[in-house]
Protein backbone atom coordinates (compact mmCIF):
# COMPACT_ATOMS: atom_id res chain seq x y z
CA UNK A 1 0.00 0.00 0.00
CA UNK A 2 1.37 3.41 -0.95
CA UNK A 3 1.09 5.62 2.16
CA UNK A 4 1.52 8.73 0.02
CA UNK A 5 -1.91 8.17 -1.53
CA UNK A 6 -3.50 8.06 1.92
CA UNK A 7 -1.69 11.26 2.97
CA UNK A 8 -3.02 13.03 -0.14
CA UNK A 9 -6.55 11.75 0.48
CA UNK A 10 -6.38 12.90 4.12
CA UNK A 11 -5.13 16.32 3.06
CA UNK A 12 -7.88 16.68 0.47
CA UNK A 13 -10.53 15.72 3.03
CA UNK A 14 -9.24 18.33 5.46
CA UNK A 15 -9.40 20.97 2.72
CA UNK A 16 -12.92 20.00 1.61
CA UNK A 17 -14.47 19.61 5.06
CA UNK A 18 -14.42 22.94 6.90
CA UNK A 19 -15.32 23.61 10.56
CA UNK A 20 -18.41 25.47 9.37
CA UNK A 21 -19.61 22.34 7.57
CA UNK A 22 -18.99 20.09 10.58
CA UNK A 23 -20.39 22.18 13.43
CA UNK A 24 -23.93 21.31 12.42
CA UNK A 25 -25.80 18.37 13.97
CA UNK A 26 -24.89 16.08 11.04
CA UNK A 27 -28.52 15.00 10.42
CA UNK A 28 -27.52 12.33 7.90
CA UNK A 29 -25.14 10.45 10.21
CA UNK A 30 -26.21 7.32 12.14
CA UNK A 31 -24.84 8.22 15.61
CA UNK A 32 -24.25 11.06 18.01
CA UNK A 33 -20.73 12.03 19.18
CA UNK A 34 -19.47 11.02 22.60
CA UNK A 35 -16.32 12.51 24.10
CA UNK A 36 -13.90 11.58 26.88
CA UNK A 37 -10.48 12.93 27.83
CA UNK A 38 -7.71 11.41 29.93
CA UNK A 39 -4.05 11.98 30.86
CA UNK A 40 -1.73 8.98 30.83
CA UNK A 41 2.01 8.60 31.40
CA UNK A 42 4.60 6.60 29.51
CA UNK A 43 6.61 5.62 32.59
CA UNK A 44 9.54 4.36 30.53
CA UNK A 45 10.09 7.95 29.35
CA UNK A 46 8.46 9.78 32.28
CA UNK A 47 6.36 11.51 29.64
CA UNK A 48 2.70 12.57 29.99
CA UNK A 49 0.35 12.06 27.05
CA UNK A 50 -3.09 13.60 26.61
CA UNK A 51 -5.71 11.39 24.97
CA UNK A 52 -9.01 12.81 23.70
CA UNK A 53 -11.49 10.26 22.37
CA UNK A 54 -14.53 10.91 20.20
CA UNK A 55 -16.81 7.93 19.64
CA UNK A 56 -20.30 6.92 18.47
CA UNK A 57 -23.04 7.06 21.10
CA UNK A 58 -26.82 7.17 21.31
CA UNK A 59 -26.79 9.72 24.15
CA UNK A 60 -27.98 13.28 23.67
CA UNK A 61 -25.35 15.87 22.78
CA UNK A 62 -24.87 19.25 24.45
CA UNK A 63 -22.68 22.22 23.68
CA UNK A 64 -19.09 21.69 24.83
CA UNK A 65 -16.16 24.11 25.01
CA UNK A 66 -12.76 22.86 23.89
CA UNK A 67 -11.09 26.13 24.85
CA UNK A 68 -10.46 27.70 21.47
CA UNK A 69 -13.64 26.31 19.93
CA UNK A 70 -16.99 24.81 20.84
CA UNK A 71 -18.76 21.72 19.63
CA UNK A 72 -21.58 19.37 20.52
CA UNK A 73 -20.86 16.08 22.28
CA UNK A 74 -22.23 13.74 24.94
CA UNK A 75 -19.60 13.83 27.70
CA UNK A 76 -18.57 10.47 29.18
CA UNK A 77 -21.54 8.84 27.48
CA UNK A 78 -21.91 5.09 26.88
CA UNK A 79 -20.47 3.76 23.67
CA UNK A 80 -22.99 2.79 21.00
CA UNK A 81 -23.43 -0.93 20.46
CA UNK A 82 -21.29 -2.46 17.73
CA UNK A 83 -17.66 -2.45 16.68
CA UNK A 84 -16.07 0.61 15.09
CA UNK A 85 -12.85 1.37 13.19
CA UNK A 86 -10.26 3.55 14.90
CA UNK A 87 -8.70 6.76 13.59
CA UNK A 88 -5.45 7.90 15.25
CA UNK A 89 -5.15 11.70 15.31
CA UNK A 90 -2.12 13.91 15.99
CA UNK A 91 -2.04 17.71 15.97
CA UNK A 92 0.07 20.29 14.16
CA UNK A 93 2.99 22.22 15.64
CA UNK A 94 2.20 23.72 19.06
CA UNK A 95 -1.43 22.64 18.77
CA UNK A 96 -3.75 20.11 20.40
CA UNK A 97 -5.92 17.20 19.31
CA UNK A 98 -9.03 19.18 20.27
CA UNK A 99 -8.17 21.71 17.54
CA UNK A 100 -9.61 19.09 15.19
CA UNK A 101 -12.80 18.49 17.19
CA UNK A 102 -14.93 19.62 14.26
CA UNK A 103 -13.88 16.70 12.07
CA UNK A 104 -13.50 14.29 15.01
CA UNK A 105 -17.12 14.85 16.03
CA UNK A 106 -18.26 14.22 12.47
CA UNK A 107 -16.23 11.01 12.26
CA UNK A 108 -17.68 9.81 15.58
CA UNK A 109 -21.21 10.43 14.32
CA UNK A 110 -20.31 8.50 11.18
CA UNK A 111 -19.24 5.42 13.14
CA UNK A 112 -15.51 5.92 13.89
CA UNK A 113 -13.61 6.04 17.15
CA UNK A 114 -11.09 8.91 17.03
CA UNK A 115 -8.13 8.73 19.41
CA UNK A 116 -6.57 12.20 19.53
CA UNK A 117 -3.05 12.49 20.97
CA UNK A 118 -1.53 15.75 22.27
CA UNK A 119 2.26 15.85 22.69
CA UNK A 120 4.14 17.19 25.71
CA UNK A 121 6.37 20.16 24.91
CA UNK A 122 4.32 20.95 21.81
CA UNK A 123 0.81 21.29 23.17
CA UNK A 124 -0.59 24.00 25.48
CA UNK A 125 -2.88 21.42 27.14
CA UNK A 126 0.02 20.67 29.51
CA UNK A 127 0.42 24.36 30.41
CA UNK A 128 2.04 27.26 28.62
CA UNK A 129 5.23 26.89 30.67
CA UNK A 130 5.84 23.44 29.15
CA UNK A 131 5.92 24.68 25.55
CA UNK A 132 9.26 24.36 23.77
CA UNK A 133 9.29 25.20 20.03
CA UNK A 134 12.40 23.03 19.58
CA UNK A 135 10.29 19.92 20.26
CA UNK A 136 8.43 20.44 16.98
CA UNK A 137 11.29 18.65 15.21
CA UNK A 138 11.32 15.70 17.65
CA UNK A 139 9.57 13.28 15.31
CA UNK A 140 10.73 10.24 17.25
CA UNK A 141 8.99 11.44 20.42
CA UNK A 142 5.76 11.92 18.48
CA UNK A 143 5.76 8.43 16.98
CA UNK A 144 6.48 6.88 20.39
CA UNK A 145 3.60 8.92 21.88
CA UNK A 146 1.25 7.64 19.17
CA UNK A 147 2.39 4.05 19.57
CA UNK A 148 2.02 4.16 23.37
CA UNK A 149 -1.38 5.88 23.21
CA UNK A 150 -2.72 3.39 20.69
CA UNK A 151 -1.46 0.44 22.70
CA UNK A 152 -2.97 1.88 25.88
CA UNK A 153 -6.30 2.60 24.22
CA UNK A 154 -6.67 -0.84 22.67
CA UNK A 155 -5.30 -3.06 25.41
CA UNK A 156 -5.18 -1.33 28.79
CA UNK A 157 -7.68 1.48 29.00
CA UNK A 158 -10.91 1.03 30.92
CA UNK A 159 -12.72 2.83 28.12
CA UNK A 160 -11.81 0.38 25.37
CA UNK A 161 -12.65 -2.64 27.50
CA UNK A 162 -16.21 -1.82 26.53
CA UNK A 163 -15.35 -3.76 23.39
CA UNK A 164 -16.40 -1.27 20.75
CA UNK A 165 -13.17 -0.65 18.86
CA UNK A 166 -11.81 -2.81 16.11
CA UNK A 167 -8.19 -3.62 16.82
CA UNK A 168 -7.04 -4.13 13.24
CA UNK A 169 -5.32 -0.88 12.30
CA UNK A 170 -3.14 -1.52 9.25
CA UNK A 171 -2.78 2.05 8.03
CA UNK A 172 -1.88 3.82 11.30
CA UNK A 173 0.43 0.99 12.31
CA UNK A 174 2.29 1.01 9.01
CA UNK A 175 2.46 4.78 8.97
CA UNK A 176 3.91 4.88 12.51
CA UNK A 177 6.47 2.25 11.54
CA UNK A 178 7.33 4.26 8.42
CA UNK A 179 7.79 7.38 10.57
CA UNK A 180 10.08 5.45 12.90
CA UNK A 181 12.22 4.29 10.01
CA UNK A 182 12.32 7.76 8.49
CA UNK A 183 13.19 9.32 11.85
CA UNK A 184 16.11 6.91 12.23
CA UNK A 185 17.19 7.69 8.67
CA UNK A 186 17.02 11.45 9.30
CA UNK A 187 19.08 11.04 12.45
CA UNK A 188 21.75 9.04 10.62
CA UNK A 189 21.81 11.55 7.76
CA UNK A 190 22.01 14.47 10.19
CA UNK A 191 24.88 12.81 12.07
CA UNK A 192 26.76 12.20 8.79
CA UNK A 193 26.20 15.82 7.74
CA UNK A 194 27.50 17.12 11.07
CA UNK A 195 30.56 14.90 10.82
CA UNK A 196 31.21 16.03 7.23
CA UNK A 197 30.91 19.69 8.21
CA UNK A 198 33.27 19.10 11.11
CA UNK A 199 35.85 17.49 8.80
CA UNK A 200 35.55 20.34 6.31
CA UNK A 201 35.98 22.86 9.10
CA UNK A 202 39.08 21.07 10.34
CA UNK A 203 40.66 21.15 6.87
CA UNK A 204 39.94 24.87 6.51
CA UNK A 205 41.65 25.58 9.80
Amino acid sequence: MDWRKWIVVGTMLTMVLSPTDMNAQDPGTPHRAGFESSRITDSARSRPIQIDVWYPTAAEEAEHSYGLSTGRVALDAPLASGRFPVVLLTHGALGAATNYSWISEHLARSGFVVVGVSHFGESPVFGQSTLDPATVSHFGARTRDLSFALDFALTRSKWFKRGGARQRLPLPGRFIEWLRRRTSSWRRTSARDRAARSRRGSRLR
